[in-house]
């Protein structure tokens, strides 16, 4: 089988976050911290925990040294998505691919996306050099269809691959004078005006920062540039503090002290997974609109719901029995909501259930491509 692979991307973690500026953190994480639990997944499970990126022009490919590329896939199935790069590096190997958790960025109205020539070539290629190709759900391998690959399999993404189960049984969370610790979770990516967009989606997604932030909750972030400056107590450089400060503004509704306060003392941020989950376990409950967010409350413990705002997240909850509720059926965000999502009760036994499927059809998987691992 198949035991030396070479992993192409980020590497799971930072390893000395504090010696590095949040435009190098940023960079390592590949804009999203989210990236790091399913890049951690798959290198645990093909036993290679530690292996640290390499840049790919400083690889010297040898058979004694690698005998596959194993590629951590996100919702590159994106019509922003450019894949020039990873496509000419495969191609400059004689090597088989294992591509594990592609996902396609499908709205909730399931209009498949229309790709550019280099996210077409890409998966031209993966799917001459895979056996099969690990896909996040079935919508993701009705997009791929339309572009002629077949050799898909469903599996969800890897990132639940670290999950032991904590709990057995259906937990209800009564209500009791102490007050739960919440952490709540939107959706932004550094400073793009499209997140203020009228449309039902926008709306509910603003109301979670705003909700967190007018009540005092936790806010977990992942590829909010502008706050982590803020979170980090990074204040070396003026005129980036400055130039996020007009969009902040109007995301929380507020002046910037005010914001810059509530995130330095609510504002969560994490560059290795260990840390992430161990401080989650602290939480009572996660809701919000990332599915790695979720993903990180069910490693930590922790009941969560996803609030699911495109098909991409939607399709990989229903295949992973993680409780969500569609954004188009909340009429508000607001302490109502929060409440009857809060104390529903949550069905562990189910998730637990799908768990032991889960597993089993990545072994399989893993094991069509003739790769080792340690499932």
């Amino acid at each position: 089988m198949l035991g030396k692979p070479y992993f192409t991307g980020i590497a799971g973690s930072v390893k000395n976050p504090k010696e590095l500026g949040v435009k190098d953190l940023f960079s390592k994480a590949g804009a999203n911290t989210g990236n790091f639990i399913f890049v951690s997944a798959l290198r645990t499970i093909l036993n290679r925990p530690e292996s640290i990126y390499q840049h790919q022009a400083d690889v010297v490919f040898d058979k004694d040294k690698y005998d596959f590329v194993a590629i951590s896939a996100a919702n590159w199935i994106n019509p922003d998505v450019e894949l020039d790069r990873i496509t000419a590096f495969i191609e400059s190997t004689d090597l088989p691919c294992l591509v594990v958790g592609l996902g396609a960025q499908i709205s909730l109205d399931n209009e498949l996306p229309t790709l550019k020539k280099s996210t077409e070539r890409f998966l031209k290629v993966i799917s001459e050099r895979s056996k099969t190709i690990s896909v996040r759900g079935e919508n993701t391998q009705q997009a791929l269809a339309k572009y002629g690959v077949s050799n898909t399999t469903v599996t969800g993404c890897p990132s639940l691959l670290l999950y032991q189960q904590r709990k057995t049984q259906q937990e209800v969370i009564s209500k009791t004078e102490k007050p739960l610790k919440l952490v709540f979770q939107g959706t932004r990516h550094d400073i793009n005006p499209k997140v203020f967009k009228a449309d039902k989606v926008s709306q509910i997604n603003m109301q979670v920062y705003r909700y967190a932030y007018s009540n005092k909750q936790h806010l977990l972030l992942q590829s909010e540039l502008p706050d982590l400056y803020h979170v980090m107590k990074r204040f070396s450089n003026p005129e980036i503090i400055e130039s996020g400060k007009p969009f902040l503004e109007k995301v929380y509704e507020d002046n910037i002290g005010s914001i810059s306060q509530y995130l330095r003392q609510y504002g969560l941020v994490y560059w290795d997974l260990d840390t992430w989950l161990n401080e989650l376990r602290s939480y009572d409950f996660l809701i919000g609109t990332r599915i790695h967010g979720c993903v990180s409350a069910l490693l930590a413990g922790i009941p969560t719901v996803l609030l699911a705002h495109d098909m991409r997240t939607k399709e990989l909850a229903e295949k992973l029995s993680i409780k969500y509720v569609d954004v188009r059926e909340i009429p508000d965000f607001n302490t109502e909501f929060v409440e009857k999502i809060v104390h529903e009760p949550y069905d562990w036994e189910k998730f637990n259930n799908t768990m032991t499927h889960y597993r089993s059809a990545f072994k399989a998987f893993f094991d069509e491509n003739n790769v080792a691992t340690t499932l």
